[in-house]
């Protein structure tokens, strides 16, 4: 993880990756999922929309303590990054799970369901955290991308 040098604490690098997606296949996604954080050499790293499982509505949603999330845990772990990645939530919801060093969590679920979305899943307005941020080492994402 970087550190701050000389008192001045590093700017805060995104990276946006996409890898390789098996529909429905939690467990060989989330190692593409570890492989691009650690390439990405950033301190925030997002995902797309549904990336975990494809965008398969019918998918069985993730929990943030899945077994199957230890390789982008372990990731994160090793490059101090947290992972912003799409996937089906409880409820069931299309959500973001906030994977970190110290495991995972929801930090989103979608709200403005279009589409063949609305019928299976319910928007997910009361599954966000109470400031709506996201934590990213010392500092704090926006909800909205600014300030």
């Amino acid at each position: 993880m970087r550190r701050r040098e000389f008192g001045v604490q590093q700017p805060l690098s995104i990276a946006v990756a996409q890898p390789r997606c098996t529909a429905y296949d939690v467990t060989a996604n989330a190692v593409a999922h570890a492989e691009a954080v650690r390439a990405a050499d950033a301190r925030v790293v997002v995902f797309p929309e549904m990336s975990l499982t494809g965008y398969e509505l019918d998918a069985v949603p993730v929990l943030p303590d899945d077994e199957r999330l230890a390789p982008i845990v372990a990731a994160c772990a090793e490059t101090g990054a947290l992972a912003l990645i799409g996937a089906p939530v409880s409820g069931p919801r299309i959500g973001i799970l906030a994977v970190g060093g110290d495991g995972a969590r929801v930090a989103y679920g979608k709200v403005h369901l279009h589409g063949s979305e609305a019928t299976p899943l319910c928007a997910g307005g009361t599954h966000r955290d109470r400031s709506g941020r996201v934590a990213a080492g010392a500092r704090r994402l926006p909800r909205h991308g600014y300030p």
